[in-house]
């Protein structure tokens, strides 16, 4: 049970940094922060993009967390008129 985080943490990562994902990555940020591709390099730009990315983040977090939740709540719901 302690591996499973950084297990599935390296499965992101190794997810991240595959061929067919890395070159969307600079379009991603750019599109996220309004920087363009060519400035992330930049003094200032990854604090521009920190900045952008957290709501963006913090935004899927909120989504998918709810459907998680709701899905969860309707199958415990189901569960229950079964067991009955």
């Amino acid at each position: 049970m302690a591996t499973e985080l950084p297990v599935a943490f390296l499965a992101g990562i190794l997810s991240i940094i595959t061929p067919c994902v890395l070159p969307l990555v600079p379009g991603y940020l750019s599109a996220v922060s309004a920087v363009e591709a060519d400035r992330l390099g930049e003094a200032g730009a990854g604090r521009r993009i920190a900045r952008s990315s957290i709501p963006f983040v913090l935004g899927f977090t909120v989504v998918f967390v709810a459907l998680g939740a709701g899905a969860a709540a309707l199958g415990g719901l189901l569960d229950l008129n079964r067991r009955a």
